[in-house]
């Protein structure tokens, strides 16, 4: 029967993903849609670079001459759930640029006095939407305000029946800009000069949703390197034959670090608690105590005892 050793199992808190934006900045309709969906869901970025390790560690082989530890199996797909989210929030970046990043162009012609023709397109990266608009009565700004009081501001246009045809996917959060009062201006003076034969109106949402979006991308990027590249402990091996501690550690990608050590140069376990509480619990950082040079970390522990005992008898042992 396997001997368990438990362990520190941190459960990151994720509860807002969404910073807060001042009254300058604008962003995409797809802010409300993740508040929707991911309110109230936030990520602590700083739970990503502690040391997160193996929470349950078993005897895998003890004899007279060799023990080795090694982590459980479901221990190794601990970070799933974390790499998951990471990846997720990486490619949200992308997928808001790919729907939202949009260049809008309003072209309106007169061919008769009291005859107005547009045409209204939306040009992204993977697409290209165009709206036959007859008899534009006008523009304005529309305005709404979400559960949590906020406001924001969208450019809107009239059409015949006072049909409301949204100009482009973005708003703007607590105030008007200046390039929407200009189009909704200058929509209205076409419209009600009858001299004037034809109107071009533009808004490029593309460099403010690619800011917005390379927060996603940030977010979800940092910690899944992190996740990738981190070497994690898969075994340890005290080795009496051959007068040895070979420690092995491997990312995601397979790459490995190996520890050798002097089995002779290992002085004992200890568990050494360094002000960190989980739970009410103290967290142990287990470590091997060398007669020669710093501790060798191995992983941390709430419950170290039984694992550094298992470690110091099988020093002890001829």
């Amino acid at each position: 029967m396997r001997n368990r050793v438990s362990g520190y199992e941190r459960n990151p808190d994720f509860t807002r993903l969404l910073p807060g934006y001042n009254d300058s900045v604008h962003q995409t309709d797809v802010n409300g849609l993740l508040q929707n969906y991911l309110n109230p869901v936030t990520l602590e970025v700083s739970d990503i670079y502690r040391d997160i390790e193996e929470k349950f560690m078993y005897v895998a082989e003890h004899t007279s001459k060799v023990l080795t530890l090694k982590p459980e199996k479901g221990i190794l797909l601990s970070n799933v759930p974390m790499l998951l989210i990471a990846l997720a929030l990486f490619f949200l970046g992308p997928v808001t640029i790919a729907a939202f990043a949009k260049v809008t162009t309003l072209k309106c012609d007169r061919p008769e006095p009291e005859r107005v023709i547009c045409e209204l397109t939306s040009s992204g990266f993977v697409s290209e939407n165009v709206t036959l608009i007859e008899d534009l009565q006008g523009a304005k700004i529309q305005s709404s305000t979400d559960s949590d009081g906020d406001t924001s501001y969208k450019i809107v246009l009239i059409a015949n029946n006072n049909k409301i045809i949204p100009f482009n996917n973005v708003s703007s959060i607590g105030g008007t800009t200046d390039s929407m009062n200009e189009n909704v201006d200058k929509i209205n003076f076409f419209i009600n000069n009858v001299a004037e034969t034809s109107l071009t109106a533009r808004e490029d949402d593309r460099f403010i949703v690619s800011l917005f979006a390379s927060f996603f991308m940030l977010l979800g990027g940092v910690p899944l390197l992190f996740l990738t590249l981190r070497k994690t402990l898969r075994s340890c091996s005290f080795d009496k034959n051959y007068g040895q501690v070979i420690l092995k550690r491997k990312n995601l990608l397979s790459q490995g670090k190996n520890i050798d050590e002097r089995l002779d140069n290992i002085r004992k376990a200890v568990a050494h608690h360094e002000g960190v509480i989980v739970n009410g619990n103290k967290l142990y950082k287990v470590k091997l105590s060398r007669k020669v040079g710093e501790p060798i970390f191995l992983y941390s522990s709430i419950d170290p005892n039984e694992i550094t005992k298992t470690i110091n008898q099988f020093l002890e042992d001829e």
